[in-house]
């Protein structure tokens, strides 16, 4: 959720024409994905070659390992062979003596300078002037080491890249800079559906979620938000945060992004000076004022090395993608899982094409897939939140106004989800499209047609028939958003609160999805709610709406079981309609928030006998 008043700006740059994000070339590392039809770019039938929008640094060259699979390899210093455009540089026929493989550029035969050596079939490559296939290949001039670089100013030292420092300012570092994989620490559990409850998978071990919304990725940050104020490591390191996020209780972190946001080359640098705060007063700030206990503080044991007198200097700036895909590791480090909620908000156009919505998921997952430790670590440990607030976007269950429906962007998502990756993704679907029935955006399951002829809402129905047939019903989790009196304006409470929120989604865990004869219960995660806790009526609504989520006191007259889990509305203190956990330029922890989730909620932090860290 952003504030209405910025979602109003953005829904308004929709309307007025903007019509797609434009193509951003950039720089692979060595031994990187630069071709090859596995990350095929989106709008492209063949990629069985190296890719328009990607070149490889300074002295590598983008060699087809299959079809699939194209890669940067170092370009041998040892050329004892030139040759010109359009000439032979690899293939089958006139295959050097002595090379056992010859459907790859041949060693020592070198392009000349502009031209990449091109596969054409397993027996013909040749030299081909780089911009033939796009002109933001081609490299202008050339930069040192730590000098500035960008708009066509490349890299000239082997093994630096260009790295984003401010909007008017790159410069080439070092490889070596580059983050390492994070330490594997203790992942958590992976887990399974199991009816209306989400569970360790093989066993019965009930999971409960209890989540924090931490934005960044979807804001033009590159990055979660926050780690850019100083001060000590426990208030603006990023490792460091999400250690002490763990400690709180939490253990599910959801990550709003855009693409354009992903797309962008050179993330910003978050490295800051900062000092390290002692065990003993981390122990201290994470206890609720009063505590008192003789337990220790549990040791971090996924800490991340840092340099001295400095945090976040270890983030990958080799492109945003690879800093998402060290967020997600990070987090799972700390025994917490992922839920990647793709929230475009009125600024991407692929949210209004099936086909492009469709391909930038798959392309997105097929980089979480391909990360070193999916197997052992991230499968089982990652949620999809496919799109949120579908009503943001003027996306209703069915189509309408020349928009597609959910339904379609929900299903045919999932499907070639589902087919890319059998086990191992969880899902999780919002509402839409039954405002009038006083939901806000997020909200809105309701199936009941009477309810649905009397107020004119979307219909859910077709959806759910289509998924209830579906190989990966048992994937899916339906997650409304669902907020208080100062957000929504709306005044339910009490017995109206119950009933509404159980018409709209908590009839979905209990009595489930009824067709032929036949229900389908799904569990129900809470995926945003949250308040400034200040307004009277916002502490009775979040009060009334906790005994909901828990089926506890008279809320239990209307859900007879406690959801799966919540997320709250967020971590960020630059949350224009529910502030953050955090306050004082991102440094304090707000307990007057974190005592609610505790005390009402059933966040579990670790002076509690209830707490159970990672193993």
């Amino acid at each position: 959720m952003l504030s209405k008043s910025l979602l109003g700006v953005l829904l308004l740059y929709a309307i007025l024409g903007a019509t797609g994000v434009l193509g951003q070339s950039w720089t692979a590392e060595s031994w990187s994905n630069c071709g090859g039809s596995q990350f095929c770019p989106c709008g492209t039938s063949n990629c069985d070659h190296q890719w328009p929008d990607v070149q490889c640094k300074k002295g590598d060259v983008c060699v087809r390992q299959n079809p699939q699979w194209w890669r940067c390899e170092p370009r041998d210093n040892a050329c004892w062979n030139k040759i010109e455009t359009w000439g032979a540089c690899g293939g089958k026929d006139n295959c050097p003596g002595g090379t056992s493989n010859c459907n790859v550029p041949w060693k020592g035969h070198c392009c000349n300078s502009g031209d990449v050596c091109t596969r054409q079939n397993d027996n013909w490559w040749r030299c081909e002037p780089l911009d033939r296939y796009t002109e933001s290949h081609t490299c202008k001039t050339y930069a040192g080491t730590w000098n500035s670089c960008g708009d066509r100013k490349c890299c000239s030292t082997p093994g630096d890249i260009c790295v984003y420092k401010t909007d008017e300012w790159s410069r080439c570092e070092p490889t070596g800079n580059q983050a390492p994989a994070p330490p594997r620490g203790n992942p958590p559990k992976p887990l399974e559906i199991r009816g209306s409850q989400i569970v360790a998978a093989g066993t019965d071990e009930q999971v409960q979620l209890r989540g924090i919304n931490w934005f960044g990725y979807n804001v033009a940050r590159q990055m979660v938000d926050g780690l850019n104020y100083g001060g000590a490591d426990a208030q603006t390191d990023f490792a460091t945060i999400v250690y002490q996020l763990r400690m709180l209780g939490f253990n599910i972190i959801r990550l709003p992004f855009r693409y354009r946001d992903l797309d962008e080359q050179y993330p910003k640098d978050y490295t800051v000076k900062c000092w390290d705060m002692s065990t003993e007063d981390k122990r201290r700030r994470l206890m609720a004022p009063g505590m008192w206990t003789k337990k220790q503080l549990p040791q971090n044991n996924a800490a991340i090395q840092r340099n001295s007198g400095y945090c976040n200097n270890y983030l990958p700036s080799s492109s945003t993608y690879a800093r998402l895909m060290y967020t997600i590791q990070t987090i799972v480090s700390q025994g917490m899982y992922v839920m990647l909620d793709y929230q475009p908000m009125g600024t991407e156009p692929q949210a209004y094409n099936v086909k492009e919505f469709v391909c930038k998921w798959r392309s997105l997952v097929s980089r979480v897939k391909s990360v070193n430790n999916w197997e052992e670590d991230i499968k089982g440990r990652v949620f999809i939140d496919v799109m949120n607030e579908p009503d943001s976007m003027g996306i209703k269950w069915e189509p309408s106004s020349g928009h597609p429906g959910a339904r379609e962007l929900y299903l045919e998502t999932l499907d070639a989800l589902h087919s890319m990756v059998p086990e191992g993704l969880l899902y999780i679907l919002e509402g839409t499209g039954q405002n009038n029935f006083g939901l806000n955006w997020g909200n809105g399951f309701i199936t009941d047609t009477n309810i649905i002829r009397k107020y004119g809402i979307s219909d859910a129905n077709y959806f759910f028939r289509q998924l209830v047939s579906k190989p990966y019903v048992n994937k899916v989790v339906m997650s409304p958003h669902v907020y208080p009196p100062s957000v929504t304006k709306a005044s339910f409470l009490g017995d109206s609160l119950w009933q509404q929120s159980s018409i709209a989604f908590g009839y979905l865990q209990t009595q489930g999805y009824c067709n032929d004869g036949k229900c389908t219960v799904f569990p129900v995660v809470i995926g945003e709610t949250g308040s400034f806790l200040s307004d009277w009526s916002d502490k009775q609504w979040m009060a009334d709406f906790a005994d909901f989520i828990n089926a506890r006191g008279g809320a239990r007259s209307y859900n007879s079981q406690s959801m799966a889990g919540w997320l709250w509305w967020c971590y960020n203190e630059n949350s224009h309609d529910t502030g953050g956990i955090v306050w004082d330029n991102w440094k304090q922890l707000d307990w007057n928030k974190l005592g609610f989730m505790i005390n009402s909620l059933g966040l579990t932090p670790w002076y509690k006998d209830e707490f159970v860290a990672a193993s």
